[in-house]
């Protein structure tokens, strides 16, 4: 389970990050919250579509067609795109709201993620009490990612509004079985196409254009994604690649 507590100097004055091994904690999870940001480079290698919880809607990256089951890990945990969701790149750290204080954001960093040390890594902070460049770097990528999120809210508002998404339904033959995906959502192509030109426009004007385009494109992902689930015995045996180095991964 995670244990988020803020980044302090009196809680982790003494601690060390360690570098990331492998990206196992995300091997249960067959989606991963993408922000608009990230649609252009994530649309080349996932299918980016929508879920709508009650009458919010988020949108994600589809990293796999069985919940629990991350196909874009091999079998040690190396991600195996080129291109790795801002959320993951981020972790251990993330923004958290101060309970006592309004719009105030506080950096976390989950303490059972095996990632904090008293030595071996790289310290959160200097010798006087300052936060060290890797916390700075984390600060900066996490207050980066809350203000992805209130965009990513506004895009996906603006969607929902739309009267543009349906369902998307993905069958895949398993033998005499058939997998059925449910649940999510795209854009419906027919629909988008008889837009009125005023709508249209106002899609444009919001710049909504471009993430609905790269939404569209990325579709194309979803044979990808199918291959990959045909063929996991061969992933158990492709060899490891390296780690991404933490501090680079702080952008997107």
């Amino acid at each position: 389970m995670p244990a988020y507590h803020p980044v302090t100097f009196e809680r982790h004055g003494k601690k060390h990050l360690l570098p990331p091994l492998s990206w196992a904690f995300a091997a249960e999870h067959h989606l991963a919250p993408l922000f608009p940001a990230e649609f252009a480079a994530a649309a080349r290698f996932y299918p980016i579509v929508f879920i709508r919880d009650q009458e919010k809607l988020g949108s994600f990256a589809l990293l796999g067609l069985r919940p629990g089951n991350n196909l874009m890990l091999d079998a040690h945990h190396r991600w195996a795109a080129n291109y790795i969701p801002a959320v993951y790149r981020r972790y251990p750290f993330q923004m958290a709201p101060i309970k006592e204080k309004n719009e105030q954001y506080a950096l976390c960093i989950d303490e059972a993620s095996g990632r904090i040390a008293d030595n071996g890594g790289t310290p959160l902070f200097d010798a006087n009490g300052n936060r060290a460049g890797i916390l700075e770097n984390a600060l900066k990528f996490a207050t980066e990612c809350l203000r992805h999120t209130q965009a990513g809210e506004a895009f996906c508002s603006l969607l929902n509004g739309s009267e543009l998404l349906g369902p998307l339904r993905i069958d895949l033959k398993e033998g005499e079985k058939t997998l059925r995906v449910e649940g999510l959502l795209c854009v419906d192509d027919k629909k988008f196409g008889a837009l009125p030109d005023a709508d249209f426009l106002g899609l444009r004007k919001a710049g909504a254009l471009p993430l609905i385009y790269a939404h569209l494109f990325s579709l194309a992902n979803l044979r990808v994604l199918a291959d990959r689930h045909k063929n996991l015995r061969k992933q158990a045996a492709a060899p490891a690649a390296p780690a991404a180095i933490l501090p680079d991964s702080f952008n997107f």
